[in-house]
């Protein structure tokens, strides 16, 4: 079997993690969503950047201080107090006797009481971070750079964990399928196993993404059910961005792969 140098490129750069589906895909991306962002994006989002009223500019300045005051210093203090009475807690648990005395079930009922407590307060303060976050998100609304930026890191989140997996599934495959009698087998076959996994997973990440991480998305930032309308437009735009990439991808590859399929039936 003879592999053109082209692909023997893209087998290695897949390997070494040069050239994947999420870099390549990430690249479009960012050359389709730049413009958007710095020209009609900006322009659609006018009314709150900078156009917005001042008294919503203050309200998001207010929470955005709260929420970040929270979680690195309330948030921050209480974690390190939860780790101080948890340490006591399993140290006093630790010196306990295998038939300990009624004072000394007391005396691990106190500590264990004390650190419950602490991890009581930790949990109302992530809750309460969470509350200002959820009033930031509405505050900014779906027509937002906020929204924006986190749909875009949505996307490379799911992308860069359909790859890893499709990579690891591939590696261990490979390695373990003892069908590879040299090199060249091995990166073949790893490739292979590569792309099926890639094109296996990649219909429920889609559908992951589409069906629930962009719908909460979208809820979380909604805060009028004029935003019904808006929120259907944003879901479209995110399946576009989503899908068109990788779209664009395999059209080229089937259109390489049909050229040189006619290449050899005219041979």
């Amino acid at each position: 079997m003879r592999l053109r140098p082209v692909f023997l490129f893209v087998i290695i750069s897949i390997i070494l993690g040069n050239l994947d589906f999420l870099h390549v895909g990430n690249w479009i991306r960012e050359r389709i969503t730049t413009k958007v962002s710095q020209n009609a994006f900006t322009r659609w989002v006018g009314r709150d950047y900078p156009k917005a009223d001042v008294q919503k500019n203050q309200q998001i300045t207010e929470l955005e201080k709260s929420s970040q005051r929270i979680l690195d210093e309330d948030i921050l203090r209480q974690r390190a107090i939860v780790d101080q009475h948890e340490a006591s807690y399993k140290s006093v648990k630790a010196r306990m006797p295998f038939f300990p005395s009624a004072a000394d079930r007391a005396e691990l009922g106190k500590y264990e009481s004390t650190f419950r407590e602490a991890q009581t307060n930790l949990s109302a303060l992530e809750a309460r971070h969470q509350g200002l976050l959820r009033q930031l998100k509405q505050l900014h609304g779906i027509r937002s750079m906020a929204f924006y930026e986190e749909q875009k890191q949505s996307i490379r989140q799911a992308m860069r964990q359909l790859h890893q997996t499709s990579y690891d599934n591939a590696w261990w495959s490979t390695l373990l399928s003892g069908k590879s009698d040299s090199i060249k087998d091995l990166i073949v076959n790893f490739f292979v196993e590569w792309m099926y996994t890639f094109i296996l997973m990649f219909p429920f990440t889609v559908a992951y993404f589409l069906l629930w991480r962009t719908p909460m998305t979208i809820w979380q930032y909604s805060s009028a059910p004029s935003d019904i309308l808006l929120g259907t437009v944003a879901w479209m735009v995110s399946a576009i961005a989503f899908v068109l990439p990788i779209a664009i991808f395999l059209f080229l590859l089937r259109f390489v792969l049909l050229k040189n399929s006619g290449k050899r039936k005219a041979v």
